[in-house]
C-alpha cells in the first residue's frame, strides 16, 4: 500500500495520475481531480412536513489532481484492477473451453454444476498464471518511471531487492485461498 501511495504522491506532484496496463491488457488509471462544487438546497415534503436538505454537487472537474483522494484510493483501486484482470482472463479461458453460462460478481464466479469442477481449475490456473506472467507492482513502477521521464527519478520508490520473485507471493496466496475453499466445500 505504501509503495503505491508513494508513487501516486510523486506523480501527483508532477500533475500526473498513476496508470498501468493490467494483466488483461486493460488500461487502468487512478484519476481523481479536484471538483467545482455547488451547494443546492432541496425541500422535501412528507405528509405536510417540509424538511430542507443541503447537498453538494460536483459541477465541473478541474485539471488539478486531488492528491488526498488519489493517495487514499490507489491501493483499493489497484486491487480491484487486479481482480478485474483475473475475472477477464478466467472468463476468456472458460469460454475457450466451451463454458459459456457464467455468472460473475466482482471477484466471485459461478457456472452450471456439470462444468464446476473444470471451472474451478480454470479459475486457479488463471490466477496463478496471471501472477507468474506479470510482476504487477514492478509494471506499475516501470510505467511511473516512464511517466516521470526516466528510470533514475530520485523521488520514485526503488524496487525492493528483498521482495519475493515475480509471482511468488500471489502464488502462495492463491494456493492458500484454494486450499481454504477446498476444505470448506468438503
Amino acid at each position: 500500500m505504501d509503495f503505491l501511495q508513494k508513487i501516486t504522491r510523486v506523480l501527483a506532484k508532477e500533475g500526473k495520475h498513476i496508470r498501468w496496463i493490467s494483466p488483461a491488457g486493460v488500461p487502468w488509471i487512478n484519476c481523481y481531480n479536484k471538483k467545482v462544487t455547488k451547494r443546492v438546497h432541496l425541500w422535501l415534503h412528507d405528509r405536510g412536513v417540509r424538511v430542507q436538505h443541503t447537498v453538494k454537487l460536483a459541477m465541473d472537474e478541474l485539471a488539478e489532481i486531488d492528491k488526498t483522494r488519489a493517495v487514499n484510493a490507489v491501493a483499493a483501486n489497484f486491487v480491484h484492477a487486479c481482480d478485474a484482470a483475473h475475472l477477464l482472463r478466467t472468463v476468456n479461458a472458460a469460454v475457450s473451453e466451451g463454458i459459456t453460462s457464467i455468472a460473475t460478481v466482482h471477484d466471485s464466479f459461478g457456472c452450471l454444476p456439470p462444468r464446476a469442477a473444470r471451472f474451478i481449475k480454470i479459475i486457479r490456473a488463471e490466477l496463478v498464471g496471471m501472477y507468474e506472467e506479470h510482476d504487477v507492482l514492478r509494471e506499475v513502477l516501470d510505467q511511473a518511471r516512464v511517466d516521470l521521464g526516466g528510470p533514475t527519478t530520485s523521488e520514485c520508490p526503488q524496487a525492493n531487492p528483498n521482495a519475493p520473485m515475480k509471482g511468488l507471493s500471489p502464488l502462495l496466496l492463491a494456493t492458500a485461498i484454494v486450499a481454504a475453499l477446498t476444505k470448506r466445500r468438503g
